[in-house]
């Protein structure tokens, strides 16, 4: 689960913007870098750590959460992913999962949608 305000154009833009949902792919930058409790992490081991997904899913995903996005809709992707073994995250085999994926950001198209006293609090 991740939030992100960013609506993506491109997969490898994205990335290096919203490295959380990449990192299920193993596809943020080699070169990025991000601040964790532990210390900074680099691309290549967020990658390592996260990964749970196959790389080939993440440009597709990317690709359906701009097209619902250009749409005026909300942003999201539906798809049936192929899970890899990840002794990080307790992950030890390979299977299947559909998946939904909606990135949480503003819509003006559902803002103006508010009720007038709900529009206050947003």
């Amino acid at each position: 689960c991740f939030a992100s305000a960013e609506t993506p154009n491109d997969a490898e833009t994205f990335a290096a913007k919203v490295p959380y949902l990449a990192a299920y792919f193993g596809c943020v930058p080699k070169e990025s870098a991000f601040e964790s409790p532990n210390g900074a992490l680099q691309g290549d081991g967020w990658n390592a750590f996260c990964r749970v997904f196959e790389r080939e899913g993440y440009e597709a995903i990317v690709n359906q959460l701009i097209q619902s996005a250009a749409s005026g809709g909300a942003a999201y992707a539906r798809a049936r992913l192929r899970v890899v073994p990840n002794t990080f995250q307790g992950v030890n085999h390979a299977y299947e999962v559909d998946t939904l994926w909606l990135l949480n950001e503003g819509r003006d198209e559902w803002s103006a949608d508010l009720p007038a006293d709900s529009k206050k609090l947003v």
